[in-house]
């Protein structure tokens, strides 16, 4: 819609325009605006264009779908009985579970996960438990209700278990409704474990969907106090397209585990996470702040005479460069992640203490699992 665009961007008076000086400036394709569509043929019969010129403009895509193939193949491979066979296939299942395992992100964990399969009763509680919305906003052509919640994972996961889902709350900005509460209070009361599913709807991300608070929508964040009032042995599992503002949430849960929106088979991986088959690896890619004052949040900040303290809860009132009510470092910061195993990090050596324009420094380090849990690390280095 780049074309169609130009007028409110303040460089055409209208859509006619656009096309003109699109044109002319070799342009020859217009997805989605339609400015070709409706304005090349009158500006061709007034004179601005000829049709030599507009000749030339059709061969040139006419020449890229001919070396494309797809005179003799219009669809590139795709087809309706194709679809059939791939789309939601066991193997492209399988794919779509792995994929949303590996990319999670343990973010806490205080000797609550792995969950032991040996339950006899779980309470799943949040707006995100059953839920099918969970496959990311663009996912445009898929069918939500082809997607895995989160109680039908652990319900396979765990057929003899007795499961118990309730949603407490809604999870937009506009469910203020605290009319779920006491039935969430009252299952957590009676389950020997609590998972708690809590973040944004699908349709918060996306482009144009900026948000300017980043903490829980809507009253999620006082359902969690209340069922960790009656249930300590309660883990967290969030659904977000973006890093949130969470350290209330942080405080009182004992394991967190980061899902982002993990697809079709986002329960299945969930399930998976939750009980020990699989070992989390995920990464950060993005840090969590303590609060969105904080943002943005990077590596190559520029340095000062007058740094803070790097203690992240210390609050500093005085002449140096820092926030006075809350620490410098963020939540959870980039590459940060926990696993099932415990890689221990030893013999840390640099070759040289010199370093020129033209010479290399090696780093070389010993990482071993100190676990009997199989793993995978990902071995960062941070340097300046």
């Amino acid at each position: 819609n780049a074309i169609g665009e130009l007028k409110n961007h303040g460089i055409t008076e209208d859509m006619k325009e656009g096309a003109r000086l699109a044109f002319e400036n070799g342009c020859h394709i217009d997805m989605c605006s339609d400015a070709y569509h409706k304005h090349l043929r009158s500006l061709v019969e007034e004179g601005v264009f000829t049709i030599q010129q507009l000749d030339s403009a059709v061969m040139d895509v006419l020449r890229l779908k001919e070396r494309l193939g797809l005179f003799e193949d219009p669809y590139h491979g795709c087809s309706s009985e194709k679809a059939e066979e791939v789309c939601l296939s066991p193997k492209h299942r399988e794919i779509s579970r792995k994929a949303a395992a590996d990319c999670a992100v343990l973010l806490k964990n205080e000797g609550i996960f792995p969950l032991s399969k040996e339950l006899k009763r779980i309470a799943l509680i949040g707006p995100f438990a059953d839920e099918h919305s969970i496959i990311g906003y663009w996912a445009c052509c898929a069918d939500d209700q082809d997607s895995i919640t989160v109680r039908q994972g652990v319900e396979a996961k765990l057929p003899d278990a007795q499961i118990i889902s309730v949603p407490g709350c809604g999870g937009c900005l506009k469910d203020k409704s605290r009319g779920g509460f006491d039935a969430a209070v009252e299952v957590a009361k009676q389950a020997d474990a609590v998972i708690l599913c809590l973040g944004e709807p699908q349709s918060y991300s996306g482009e144009g969907n900026s948000r300017s608070d980043l903490g829980l929508p809507g009253v999620q964040m006082e359902l969690a106090r209340e069922v960790f009032a009656v249930n300590p042995n309660t883990a967290v599992v969030l659904f977000n397209g973006r890093p949130l503002a969470i350290p209330a949430l942080d405080a009182l849960a004992p394991a967190i585990l980061e899902m982002w929106f993990p697809g079709t088979e986002g329960g299945n991986a969930v399930a998976d996470l939750l009980f020990g088959d699989v070992n989390p690896s995920g990464k950060l890619t993005m840090s969590f702040p303590y609060g969105v004052g904080q943002c943005p949040i990077y590596y190559n900040h520029p340095m000062t005479g007058r740094p803070k303290p790097a203690q992240k809860d210390q609050i500093c009132i005085g002449n140096i460069s820092g926030y006075i009510d809350m620490g410098n470092l963020p939540l959870y910061s980039f590459g940060h992640g926990l696993s099932y195993s415990n890689f221990v990090y030893e013999e840390l050596t640099v070759d040289t203490d010199e370093l020129t324009i033209d010479s290399a420094i090696q780093v070389t380090v010993t990482v071993h699992n100190d676990s009997p849990v199989a793993g995978k690390e990902t071995v960062q280095l941070y340097m300046r």
